[in-house]
């Protein structure tokens, strides 16, 4: 993690006009250490653009550049480019000494198609990410390794499976006991407690990710998931002085590095942390940044935040609309980021409810509940069907209210 350091080297090696293959080299290590420090990407996508023409396509270099490049776009907001550069990546084929870094190529594009929003033009890309595995871990651990970061970040919000994400982050432990790096297991364990959370399992997640204050910095675009997850997990536990500090924390910081993702997802969990202290107008104040930052795949949670928030306050219509756009949303991307997808759908219900409109809230109420239940079927552990049930705190009120207002009970709640 001695970004500066590793750039000056590179820098040195340049210097002296090396062999095209070397330069490739060089280069290729220059994007990769800037996708590791998002603030070198403006000082690399010149390097990139040379690799993604002059190095070989599914070479180390290529993939390399093309992880920089697509980093870059998407930091400087060319999102037609960044599309149109994805494109490139289908179909192909990874040298043999490349496989490692063409997953992280392949995690990273898929990554940005879903923060877009574009979660069905993503899956064929991890349909190819899988293609590149061999039959064991060992002979190519670190794609191995991408590849269980891929399913538990993404297995949650594009195929409603926490659990089998949860599988795959602890499937990491193998490879870290053979690679021993802090990346490998920084990564790890914040998606080890991101799906803790998501599974109702808040105490050990909120101590796997409160030791890894590391991760805050040095995992690129993902470096802002534990401050998130962890402000948000503690508000669940009604810490919310803690909460507040947390997500206060990350929104500062990602003003003042530049960093909109960073800023708005701490507008976003600040203003649902004020809501549930009832400090409204100053939720307000957050929402509306919130909501002028979210990527699209985080827009839904956001808009279920203020739906809840306009219940709040009495504004009761403006809370029905926020929540049908939100659940809209998440119907036509098949999918919402961190896991809330839950949440929106209780909102709308409770809102549909307030405005009076009982006969459409039982029935939001009755599909929210069959969704909760259908991804409680894929969990393999009694304790952990259990806690996401019941330990989820809009789970176990989405439960609580279908028995309420269907005057039934489903099986297994």
């Amino acid at each position: 993690f001695d970004l500066d350091s590793a750039m000056a080297r590179a820098a040195l090696g340049l210097a002296c006009a090396p062999p095209p293959r070397l330069r490739n080299d060089l280069l290729g290590l220059r994007c990769e250490v800037s996708g590791q420090g998002w603030k070198m990407l403006g000082d690399t996508m010149t390097d990139a653009e040379e690799l993604t023409r002059s190095a070989a396509p599914g070479s180390v270099p290529w993939a390399q550049g093309m992880l920089a490049y697509n980093q870059g776009l998407m930091v400087a907001g060319r999102i037609p480019d960044l599309v149109n550069s994805i494109d490139q990546l289908r179909g192909v084929e990874a040298a043999p000494d490349a496989v490692g870094r063409m997953a992280l190529t392949l995690l990273s594009a898929i990554c940005m198609l879903d923060a877009l929003g574009q979660i069905t033009a993503a899956t064929p890309l991890e349909n190819q990410f899988a293609g590149l595995l061999g039959a064991q871990p060992d002979r190519e651990p670190m794609a191995h390794f991408w590849w269980n970061i891929l399913v538990g970040m993404r297995a949650p919000y594009a195929h409603d499976d926490a659990w089998n994400a949860l599988r795959h982050s602890d499937a990491i432990q193998p490879i870290y006991d053979v690679i021993p790096t802090d990346r490998i297991f920084l990564n790890m364990q914040l998606f080890r407690g991101l799906n803790l959370w998501f599974l109702g399992a808040l105490d050990a997640a909120a101590s796997v990710l409160e030791a890894i204050v590391a991760a805050d910095v040095t995992l690129g675009v993902a470096s802002s998931l534990r401050r998130l997850g962890l402000a948000w997990l503690l508000a669940d536990r009604g810490a919310l002085d803690s909460a507040r500090a947390v997500a206060s924390e990350l929104g500062e910081y990602g003003r003042a590095h530049g960093y909109a993702l960073d800023e708005g997802r701490g507008r976003w969990v600040l203003a649902e942390v004020l809501r549930r202290m009832g400090d409204l107008d100053a939720a307000e104040r957050e929402i509306q940044a919130a909501l002028a930052l979210a990527v699209p795949l985080e827009q839904p949670g956001v808009l279920g935040t203020l739906s809840a928030l306009r219940l709040a306050q009495g504004r009761v219509a403006e809370a029905v609309a926020a929540a049908a756009d939100a659940v809209a949303r998440c119907m036509t991307m098949r999918g919402c980021g961190m896991f809330r997808g839950a949440f929106v759908r209780l909102v709308r219900a409770e809102a549909l409810h307030a405005i009076g409109a009982h006969d459409a809230a039982r029935h939001a109420i009755a599909d929210a509940r069959a969704r909760l239940l259908a991804i409680a079927d894929r969990i393999g552990d009694s304790t952990y069907k259990h806690s996401f049930l019941h330990g989820v705190p809009e789970n176990a009120r989405t439960l609580a209210l279908a028995r309420s207002w269907l005057g039934e009970t489903a099986s297994g709640t």
